[in-house]
């Protein structure tokens, strides 16, 4: 039982790594001008790693942390909706 706790908290924590990596990668894109700050996948990448990191969290809560992946994602559902209404043709769109 012990060795399963253990693979558990293991599994957890790196959730958690991979959040910070999508963090990251979309930052690091976004700065590179690979991706648009305004496009879906910034947005996507953003709410994946906030998703990734508030699993991780069910290991070692902290309410700050808690807190702050949660109006991540509520703002990433929110910037969704707003893409989802814009016109096709809108270069904003677009990566």
């Amino acid at each position: 039982m012990f060795a399963q706790d253990q693979i558990f908290v293991l599994l957890l924590e790196m959730t958690g790594v991979i959040g910070f990596v999508f963090y990251m990668l979309a930052y690091g894109l976004l700065q590179m001008g690979r991706i648009s700050g305004q496009g879906y996948c910034y947005t996507l990448m953003n709410m994946l790693a906030a998703s990734l990191v508030l699993i991780s969290l069910t290991h070692q809560f902290n309410l700050a942390s808690v807190l702050i992946q949660l109006s991540w994602i509520v703002i990433s559902i929110v910037g969704l909706c707003r893409l989802s209404r814009q016109q096709p043709d809108d270069p904003a769109v677009s990566a």
